[in-house]
C-alpha cells in the first residue's frame, strides 16, 4: 500500500548529468532513485527496487515508516468531531512536551515547522525591540556564527550590542566542549538575546527531553518539527511564556488534528518503549565502527562522522589532503553509490529509526567499509604522494 505524500523523503538534492567520470576518482555519478512507498525500515523506488532507509525524510521519521500506532492514532481522530478533538488533542500533546522538556512553560502548535520558526522570530522581535537575528545550523536565513567558537560569538555579539534580537541554533550539530551550550546561554542572557534552539532533527530523537535535557540547558524557546508527528507536517514551539504568548498572539498557528494525534502517539511510545536508547545504542554503535574505518584508511583529515548518535551525518573535506581536483561532491557521490550498491537509502546521513534492527546496521557497516575501501584508493590516485594509508601524510 503507498505510503502517504507527507512521509515520504522528500526534496531530494537533484542528481542530474549522470554517467560523467571524475578522473581522478574513477566513478559515474548516478541518479538518485525515487522512492514511491515506505513502511518500517524499508523504502521502494519507482521500479521496485527495496532499499533500508537510513535518511528517513531527514530525520523526520522517528518510529520507522507507517508505524502502526501512529497511523491508528491517525485514522481516529480524523473520524472524530474535528473541532472538539483539535482543542483536546492540542492540550494532550502540550502537557506531555512540557512533562519532558525543560523550561516548557507554554507550548503552541503551528502547520509545519517553518511556521512556527517564524513564530518564534517574531516574538523575540518584538519582545526585545530589536531586529538582528544570527543563526548556526539551522535552516533560517539569517547570517551565520561558527558552531563552537565561543570567542567568534562573543566578538559577534559585541559588534553588533543592543541590536540582536535572537540567536537561533542546532545544538546537536556536532560534538563540542561540555561546556559550550551553557555558554551561549550566558552570552545569550548577558547581551539580552533570546536563544532559540532549533531541534528539528535532534527533539524527541537525542533525548526525551530533546536536546536541551540532554545538554541540560534551557533555551527561552525551542521549535520542533516533523519527527514530533513520525514525518506528517508539524511544528511545535516551547519556552518561557511570555514569548510563547507573543508568538501566539502574532502568528496564525494552525496546527491539523491528524499531526496533532500523530505526535501524540509518537510521545507515548517513546514514554512507554526504549525508542530513544535503541537510537543512541545503534547509532553509538555504527559511529565507533564508522570511525574506525575512517582511522584505518587514513582518512580521518578527509572525512569524519560528525552529530549525536540518533542523528548523524557523513562529512568530506578532501582540501585537507591537499587533493587538488577533488571535492567533497565527488567523495560523496563515491559514498552515496556505494550504499545504493547495497540497497541502502542515505544522502550522507545516517538517521536512525525505532524500526532499525541489527540486520540494518549490519548491513549499512559492510556498505561502509567498502565505501572507504573505495574512498582511499581514489584519494591514493588524487594525491600520488600519500605515504602509507591513504590521506595519512600528503606532501607540501
Amino acid at each position: 500500500m503507498p505510503v502517504s505524500a507527507s512521509l515520504l523523503p522528500a526534496a531530494y538534492p537533484s542528481r542530474s548529468g549522470a554517467g560523467w567520470i571524475t578522473p581522478a576518482f574513477d566513478v559515474a555519478e548516478i541518479a538518485l532513485p525515487q522512492m514511491v512507498q515506505a513502511i518500517g525500515s524499508r523504502v521502494w523506488s519507482a521500479d521496485g527496487a527495496e532499499y533500508i532507509d537510513f535518511d528517513n525524510a531527514g530525520g523526520a521519521v522517528l518510529l520507522g515508516h507507517r508505524d502502526p500506532t501512529v497511523i491508528a492514532a491517525v485514522r481516529l481522530a480524523r473520524s472524530a468531531d474535528e473541532r472538539r478533538g483539535l482543542d483536546r488533542y492540542t492540550a494532550d500533546v502540550a502537557d506531555r512536551i512540557q512533562a519532558m522538556a525543560p523550561g516548557a512553560e507554554a507550548a503552541a502548535f503551528g502547520a509545519d515547522v517553518s511556521q512556527a520558526m517564524r513564530a518564534a522570530l517574531t516574538a523575540a522581535r518584538l519582545v526585545t525591540g530589536r531586529e538582528l537575528v544570527f543563526a548556526c545550523g539551522s535552516a533560517v536565513r539569517a547570517p551565520p556564527f561558527p558552531f563552537g567558537d565561543l570567542p567568534a560569538l562573543r566578538r559577534l555579539l559585541d559588534m553588533h550590542s543592543g541590536d540582536i534580537a535572537a540567536l537561533v541554533i542546532a545544538p546537536c550539530l556536532r560534538e563540542t566542549a561540555p561546556g559550550y551550550l551553557p555558554a551561549v546561554q550566558a552570552l545569550a542572557a548577558r547581551y539580552g538575546a533570546v536563544l532559540i534552539f532549533d531541534e528539528t532533527l535532534s527533539g524527541f530523537r537525542v533525548h526525551e527531553g530533546g536536546a536541551q535535557a540532554l545538554h541540560g540547558v534551557e533555551a527561552d524557546m525551542a521549535v520542533f518539527g516533523d519527527n514530533l508527528a513520525n514525518g506528517l507536517p508539524l511544528g511545535a514551539l516551547i519556552g518561557r511564556r511570555d514569548l510563547v504568548q507573543v508568538a501566539q498572539d502574532n502568528e496564525h498557528l494552525g496546527p491539523d488534528i491528524a499531526s496533532l494525534a500523530a505526535a501524540k502517539a509518537v510521545l507515548n511510545k517513546i514514554a512507554t518503549d526504549p525508542v530513544i536508547s535503541q537510537l543512541r545504542i545503534g547509532g553509538a554503535e555504527i559511529q565507533a565502527e564508522v570511525t574506525r574505518l575512517i582511522r584505518g584508511a587514513g582518512l580521518e583529515e578527509a572525512v569524519q562522522i560528525e552529530g549525536d548518535p540518533a542523528a548523524l551525518r557523513m562529512e568530506f573535506r578532501p582540501s585537507a589532503l591537499g587533493a587538488t581536483g577533488v571535492d567533497a561532491g565527488q567523495m560523496q557521490n563515491v559514498w552515496t553509490s556505494e550504499c545504493l550498491a547495497h540497497r541502502l537509502f542515505t544522502l550522507g546521513a545516517v538517521n536512525m529509526s525505532y524500526a532499525h534492527g541489527d540486520r540494518e546496521i549490519g548491513v549499512l557497516l559492510t556498505a561502509c567499509e567498502q565505501a572507504v575501501e573505495r574512498l582511499a584508493l581514489a584519494v591514493r590516485r588524487a594525491v600520488p604522494s600519500v605515504d602509507g594509508p591513504a590521506g595519512r601524510r600528503a606532501a607540501g
